[in-house]
């Protein structure tokens, strides 16, 4: 190739276009489907930590009266 190659592009990025595409693609209508996961993770972790905090003041209380 002896000739010299070219390219241009030319993009036009305004606040219209921006906000037509946001429009389009936001689901902005949570409901609990979208956070039945993290609903269930949390009550997952909190009943992990409760089990743990019971287990350890029993076997401190285990240790004090015996």
């Amino acid at each position: 190739m002896s000739a010299a190659f070219s390219y241009t592009a030319e993009y036009v990025l305004d606040k219209t276009y921006f906000e037509e595409c946001f429009t389009q693609s936001v689901n902005t209508t949570p409901n609990l489907k979208q956070y039945s996961k993290t609903a269930i993770f949390t009550v997952i972790g909190l009943a992990i930590l409760m089990q743990e905090s019971v287990a350890k003041s029993k076997l401190v209380l285990l240790d004090i009266f015996w």
